[in-house]
């Protein structure tokens, strides 16, 4: 089951149909999801660099 916040079931469905949303919604949600996976591939590479083994 897919879980959308309230702003994007009913806020920017309505905003779109009446005209009146700003152009920057269509670029921010793929840009933060961008800028969200590349943290978390760092995070990930600098825990596989630091580990060591499950024995200590």
């Amino acid at each position: 089951m897919v879980c959308l916040p309230l702003a994007f079931a009913s806020f920017i469905p309505v905003q779109i149909l009446t005209g009146k949303l700003d152009p920057w919604w269509f670029a921010a949600p793929p840009i933060a999801a961008a800028v969200t996976a590349a943290l978390a591939v760092l995070v990930f590479r600098a825990g596989v660099k630091a580990y060591d083994s499950a024995g200590h």
